[in-house]
């Protein structure tokens, strides 16, 4: 799993990544729970 999170994070550019990482922890969460939720959440409304 940390594989495939650390493929996923390298896909996202620097800016964003950056940006994400200041509001998770703003928001006092992990970047991997928020992008375990990203995922599911997208994987569901796609599998209709």
């Amino acid at each position: 799993m940390a594989e495939e999170l650390a493929w996923i994070n390298a896909q996202v550019p620097d800016e964003l990544r950056r940006r994400f990482k200041v509001a998770c922890a703003k928001a006092d969460t992990t970047m991997s729970a928020q992008l375990r939720k990203l995922v599911e959440s997208w994987l569901k409304r796609v599998e209709k």
